[in-house]
């Protein structure tokens, strides 16, 4: 079929960790593949594969979602939206809507792995994001820009800087206008913290290596670890990440925005 009818001068059948390094021009690499319900880990070594140490996380994007729509709930602001005292939704009808605006979220390119500084707290965030904007975020940004401007004290500054931290967004959803904050970067926390799933809808048939809940950036390093000594240096040197949240990845953008290298 390819020689005859496409006349194809050549024909190569490759493992898709190796094609998605070859997309990137490397050769040398560690693939992150973030699947719907696990993350893969291969490293690849001078072209070859390194079967011996390709090793998972059994968390994916579905639990990611699940995960951040259960965030979403603390906002009050986008609850009250969705779910309006007049027109009140049940817990499944919620939790269906939550995710609708988590997955539109990321797709829109709305979310940033990295933009959370650690330590923040969070939920605080979203309590203030909810008391501060109350329907009234675009009169909050103007303010803020106002604020921002030569003649502002320190004090005004210092609140500017704040609201700025808010990281607040509108969004249309179903011909309604949502403000979300900078809970919203926590789309992938469970890769990073799985117990951050437990009690979840399916956790408990998850299989975990060793049966202990590794993350994701220790099973990277217990992959590389299992390579040869002189080949870990050429690993590290490009991490992908590829799966379609792989544009929520902060990194030199490749492949149609599905790919993601980061030098390491």
């Amino acid at each position: 079929i390819f020689f005859e009818p496409f006349n194809t001068a050549a024909v190569s059948t490759l493992e898709r960790p190796l094609a998605q390094l070859y997309a990137v021009n490397s050769l040398n690499g560690l693939v992150i593949d973030i699947g719907k319900y696990r993350t893969d880990v291969t490293p690849v070594y001078e072209c070859a594969v390194q079967h011996n140490c390709v090793d998972y996380v059994p968390v994916g994007l579905d639990d990611c979602e699940r995960y951040l729509a259960q965030v979403f709930k603390g906002n009050e602001l986008l609850i009250q939206a969705l779910s309006p005292p007049e027109a009140p939704l049940n817990e499944d009808q919620l939790n269906d809507e939550l995710l609708a605006i988590v997955r539109q979220l990321w797709r829109d390119g709305q979310i940033r792995l990295g933009e959370v500084e650690p330590g923040l707290e969070e939920e605080g965030v979203t309590n203030i994001a909810a008391v501060l904007v109350a329907g009234k975020e675009k009169s909050v940004i103007e303010a803020n820009q106002k604020k921002k401007s030569k003649g502002a004290t320190a004090a005004e500054q210092a609140r500017a800087r704040e609201i700025e931290a808010l990281d607040l967004i509108t969004v249309d959803y179903k011909e309604k206008q949502l403000t979300v904050g900078r809970e919203r970067h926590r789309l992938l926390d469970p890769l990073f913290d799985p117990k951050l799933i437990i009690g979840m809808e399916g956790y408990e048939q998850k299989v975990w290596q060793g049966g202990n809940m590794v993350p994701l950036q220790d099973v990277c390093g217990q992959a590389v670890a299992k390579a040869d000594l002189d080949a870990r240096v050429s690993i590290w040197n490009a991490v992908l990440i590829t799966g379609d949240c792989a544009s929520a990845v902060k990194g030199e953008l490749s492949l149609a925005s599905t790919i993601i290298g980061i030098q390491c």
